[in-house]
């Protein structure tokens, strides 16, 4: 992240809308899709019964959501050769705007 924070022409942005729409994904497409799968397959109890399935719960569900943001993340590459995509992501930026600062640390030389 250093390159991003002392870049002088602010060229360097990050995908913050990536995450959002990540997370918007995680929250209301996976969830709910795994939920319903299980109910189908009669292992919504089996998951409620105790601690140690609940912690099993979650190491399966943090595996798929790994999965799928290394997918997403090769998706976002391929997309970003468009101009169209290319634009919305730079723009819901944050790191785009004079706002959000960008940390130079001290003893770091930028050369211009």
């Amino acid at each position: 992240m250093r390159c991003v924070n002392i870049c002088p022409q602010r060229a360097i942005e990050t995908a913050h809308s990536y995450v959002g729409i990540l997370i918007l994904i995680s929250s209301f497409v996976i969830s709910p899709f795994l939920i319903s799968l299980l109910k189908s397959w009669g292992m919504l109890d089996f998951f409620d019964q105790s601690v140690i399935t609940k912690n099993l719960w979650t190491v399966i569900y943090t595996i798929i959501f790994l999965v799928f943001v290394f997918i997403s993340y090769g998706f976002l590459h391929f997309f970003m050769r468009f101009k169209v995509v290319n634009r919305i992501f730079a723009y819901t930026s944050l790191s785009k705007y004079k706002f959000w600062r960008r940390y130079k640390a001290p003893k770091v030389r930028i050369n211009s």
